[in-house]
């Protein structure tokens, strides 16, 4: 389950850190100076994510922020590669940044909460930084090969369509640990096994 959500959230970043720069200026014909301030405003202001997703992660559960924003974080990037607009582009890449913000934080909180105390930190450092970067690594390969079909902007489409696919299957099959110790969610983990290996 980890593995699936940090493959969700990189779904979402790794197409708007690689390929953004060469769309901006290439299809919305943008200067330097232009790409340059969009990006700045739209870290600026999309760090604020990870704020809320601490706050929501609290309020409405681990489940509902997570999947509100791996759909955030699908709609907005799909959204700033279709927008041609300047305005379009700085709205877009804010809501872009927030939302992969949100998704990381929120992932980050399950990501260490979901393993058992004596494999929490073995489990999160494999499941974070090796078996959850694959959509990191192949996603930028992918929109490479579609967009010699498709373009950037709807090879972009095309990838976003993952998160919101995550974001229903942590609806789905996720555990919400929101007000739960660690060892309750560990004792709710292994009853949730027993039950499944039982015939």
């Amino acid at each position: 389950m980890v593995t699936l959500l940090w493959n969700c959230v990189f779904l979402v970043t790794a197409p708007s850190v690689v390929y953004w720069v060469i769309f901006a200026r290439e299809d919305v014909g943008l200067s330097p100076a232009q790409v340059g301030d969009i990006v700045f405003w739209g870290y600026g202001g999309g760090v604020a994510g990870h704020f809320v997703a601490g706050w929501l992660i609290d309020r409405i559960g681990r489940k509902r922020t997570c999947a509100a924003f791996y759909v955030g974080g699908a709609v907005s990037i799909a959204m700033l590669y279709q927008m041609p607009s300047l305005a379009g582009q700085y709205f877009w890449m804010v809501a872009t940044v927030f939302s992969f913000a949100a998704a990381n934080t929120s992932t980050h909180v399950y990501a260490s909460e979901l393993f058992p105390t004596e494999i929490r930190a073995t489990g999160y450092g494999w499941t974070t930084n090796l078996a959850g970067r694959i959509t990191e690594v192949a996603t930028p390969i992918a929109i490479g090969a579609l967009s010699v079909y498709l373009g950037i902007p709807n090879s972009i489409a095309v990838v976003a369509i993952g998160p919101i696919l995550g974001a229903a299957l942590v609806l789905r099959y996720a555990p919400e640990t929101r007000g739960m110790t660690l060892e309750q969610i560990a004792e709710s983990l292994g009853a949730r096994r027993t039950r499944a290996e039982t015939p």
